[in-house]
């Protein structure tokens, strides 16, 4: 099962290897879009939600005492006009980065990574042990709806499994 909290705490750089996590998954669609697609630009995380719970970031949301999402004060990612993206943020507060492409079909964002990486002994240096070139499903990013305000991009997702709407809130750098 995907978790949708992940896709939008994760969305700036926390999906990572081996988490399941989701991003922004799927298929379909047009490619980036061009340089007038609202979307396209580096974005950086301001809040998250899920099941009626927010917070700002940095942050951290919890259901029954465990911990289902997170995001740091500097979790971003960017969105290029030719149907690629990248990210950077923290995991577990180790230093994580991912690429991969993104699709845009309507107010629906689709998309998957391509590498991710994970400092795990936490060095500052990615060694090819910490990185993944060829992420497994459970590692693609997510679908999501986007809408737009003012200078705000909110990215949300619904858990095909339980329903449970989850949200994140990014500002244009």
């Amino acid at each position: 099962m995907r978790n949708p909290v992940r896709f939008v705490a994760v969305f700036c750089g926390l999906a990572v290897a081996g988490t399941g996590a989701t991003l922004l998954a799927g298929c379909g669609g047009s490619g980036g879009g061009g340089t007038n697609n609202p979307v396209v630009g580096r974005w950086r995380a301001t809040s998250i939600a899920s099941g009626g719970q927010s917070i700002n970031c940095p942050g951290a949301l919890s259901v029954n005492g465990a911990e289902v999402a997170s995001c740091g004060p500097n979790d971003t990612i960017e969105f290029r006009s030719d149907g690629t993206l990248s990210g950077s943020g923290e995991f577990g507060g180790l230093r994580a980065e991912f690429s991969g492409a993104w699709t845009q079909n309507g107010d629906t964002i689709t998309g998957t990574t391509t590498q991710i990486k994970l400092d795990l002994n936490d060095d500052g240096i990615f060694q090819r042990s910490e990185i993944s070139d060829s992420p497994n499903e459970d590692d693609d990013l997510g679908t999501a709806t986007v809408s737009f305000s003012g200078n705000t991009m909110t990215l949300t997702v619904v858990d095909e499994t339980d329903g449970t709407v989850s949200s994140t809130t990014v500002t244009r750098l």
